[in-house]
Formats: structure tokens, C-alpha cells, sequence
């Protein structure tokens, strides 16, 4: 059962790197922050499942380590959670864009390092107990698993409700779709998340690491998408919208994104207003709500002190 064990661990972690790199490799080329919330999340998750990778493999290889240094290895396994806790409600608060949000991330953090400390105390007093009695009292071990459990399945029944709530107020349909996947997949593994931490007692996890392999095909499929939307073709359309009269075009508009301090977003709308996109078609390239694409609109009218889409396409282009 054990080798077993450390194989699947290894194909899902094997899996999930993969999309990590991915991940990070979008994240560089892209600037684009949710990615980096995103990476942060994956990050942590991997680190778990490592963790339960090299567990596995000292419990069936060389127990007598594993059992000499359980208490230590407890205390990684509560570090890698605790990232994994607050990586979760860093990305979740981001990318609803919460009023609160930094309040909610201060508490989050505050209640994690709490129940972190918590449970390195019980480990300690836990060690101390076996050292002094010589022997292993189950009390100990059934309120660390009783309480650790209590706050990560908390972290996910917050992520489950949080999104709910605010689910319609997200404008941009892409994050829409990501998080309605999110929300459905969190569904679907709660259950088996407390068989592999109540039943199972996490001696042998099964639905954990099946989440961690779900969600990297999430992830990976779900940034694919974005860059081949926003990112892939920009030099393209560059091309596409300079015209033999105006061969310096893409310096000039270089020159504009300096000259008005015109965000990323922005640049991406100037370039579909040239090509002649309406602000529904503006929004369904982009994956943004008609309102949202309006509002970048009368930002950049305003920044470029320009009134209509004419006056702009010709100072760009001029």
C-alpha cells in the first residue's frame, strides 16, 4: 500500500509542477498579477504534496526515521498548510476585489499564524509527554487533528461562501468562469477532504492530492486561454492597424503609452478602437463587462484629452 501510495503522490505532483512552471512562466511574460496570486497558491499546494510524497516514502522505506522525527516533520507539514491557507484567501479577496480586502487578509493571517503556533505548542508538549511517560497518548494526537482540520476546512467553506455572494458582481467573464470552476471543485472535494482527514486520519490520502492534480488543469487551461486572447496576437494587430501611410505607427504609440501614463488594459483597448471594435466586441476579446470596457474609455479620453474614438485613433496613429 505504501508504494502504492508514493507513486500516485508522485504522478499528481509530477502533474502539478508541470502546470506550476506554466504558471510562472505566463506569470513572468505577463506581468499580470492574478497570475502571481495564482503561482503563490500553486506554490503552496505543491510544497504539501511533496510533503506527503516524502512522508509516504520514509513511512514505508525507513519508518524508524520517520517515527524518530515525526514531530518535526509535523511542524513542516503545518508551515506548508498554513502558506496553503493563506495563499487561498490572498487569491480568493484579489480577485473579487473586496473593499475590505486587506482587513480580511490581515484577520485571515492573524488567525492562521495563531492556530500555527497552536499546534507547534501541542507537538511540543505531545514529544514531551511521550519523552517523559514513554509512551504515546491519542489525546494529544486527536485534538491536533480536530483542530487543524476545523480551520482549513473553515478556509474553503469561506471560499465557497465569499464567492457566492459576490459571484455577480464580477465583471470580467473570464474570472467569472475561473471562479464558478473553483467554487464547483471545492463542492465536489469537501467531502472527501474530511473522509481523508476524519476517516482516514491522513495516513493515506486520496482526495487532496486528486484536488491539487484538478486544479493545475484548471489553472493551466484557464491562463492558456487568457494569453492567447490578450497577449499572443498583440504584435499582430500592431501590424494589422499600421498602414502604409503610417509605417511608424507602433513607435507612436509607444510614444502615447509614455507620454499619458497608459496602463496595460488601456493599451489593449486603444488597439481594438484603431482596428474599429465596438465595446461589446472590445469586451468579449478581453473578457471584460461592456461597463467596464466604457469606464477604460473615459479614462483614456481623459488622460489623452481626446473626445471621440476619431480624435484618438488620429493621435495614435499621427
Amino acid at each position: 500500500m505504501g508504494h502504492i501510495s508514493i507513486f500516485y503522490y508522485f504522478a499528481v505532483l509530477t502533474l502539478g509542477f508541470t502546470s506550476l512552471i506554466v504558471l510562472l512562466g505566463f506569470s513572468f511574460k505577463t506581468k499580470n498579477k492574478l497570475f502571481v496570486y495564482l503561482s503563490f497558491f500553486h506554490i503552496s499546494y505543491s510544497i504539501l504534496i511533496f510533503l506527503f510524497l516524502f512522508y509516504s516514502y520514509l513511512k514505508t522505506n525507513i519508518p524508524d526515521l520517520f517515527q524518530k522525527n515525526i514531530f518535526k516533520f509535523m511542524s513542516f507539514h503545518f508551515i506548508a498548510e498554513a502558506l496553503l491557507l493563506v495563499s487561498l484567501i490572498f487569491f480568493i479577496n484579489y480577485i473579487l476585489k473586496l473593499n475590505n480586502a486587506r482587513l480580511i487578509n490581515t484577520i485571515a493571517v492573524i488567525i492562521i499564524s495563531i492556530n500555527f503556533i497552536y499546534h507547534i505548542l501541542l507537538i511540543g508538549i505531545k514529544s514531551f509527554y511521550n519523552w517523559y511517560y514513554g509512551s504515546n497518548n491519542a489525546f494529544f494526537s486527536s485534538i491536533i487533528i480536530i483542530t487543524r482540520d476545523f480551520v482549513s476546512i473553515s478556509c474553503i467553506i469561506y471560499t465557497i461562501v465569499i464567492i457566492l455572494l459576490n459571484y455577480k458582481k464580477i465583471p470580467n467573464i473570464g474570472e467569472k468562469k475561473l471562479l464558478r470552476n473553483l467554487i464547483i471543485i471545492c463542492l465536489i472535494f469537501l467531502p472527501g477532504i474530511i473522509f481523508d482527514s476524519v476517516v482516514n486520519s491522513w495516513k493515506s490520502l486520496i482526495f487532496v492530492p486528486l484536488m491539487y492534480c484538478v486544479l493545475s488543469f484548471i489553472f493551466v487551461a484557464y491562463i492558456s486561454k487568457f494569453y492567447l486572447k490578450n497577449y499572443s496576437n498583440k504584435d499582430q494587430d500592431l501590424r494589422d492597424v499600421s498602414l502604409k501611410e503610417n509605417p511608424n505607427t507602433l513607435d507612436n504609440l509607444n510614444e502615447v503609452l509614455k507620454k499619458y501614463d497608459i496602463s496595460e488594459r488601456e493599451k489593449d483597448i486603444i488597439l481594438l478602437i484603431i482596428k474599429g471594435y465596438s465595446n461589446k466586441d472590445i469586451g468579449e476579446k478581453l473578457f471584460i463587462s461592456p461597463s467596464t470596457v466604457k469606464a477604460h474609455i473615459y479614462n483614456i479620453f481623459r488622460k489623452i484629452d481626446v473626445k471621440n474614438r476619431h480624435e484618438l485613433t488620429y493621435k495614435v496613429l499621427n
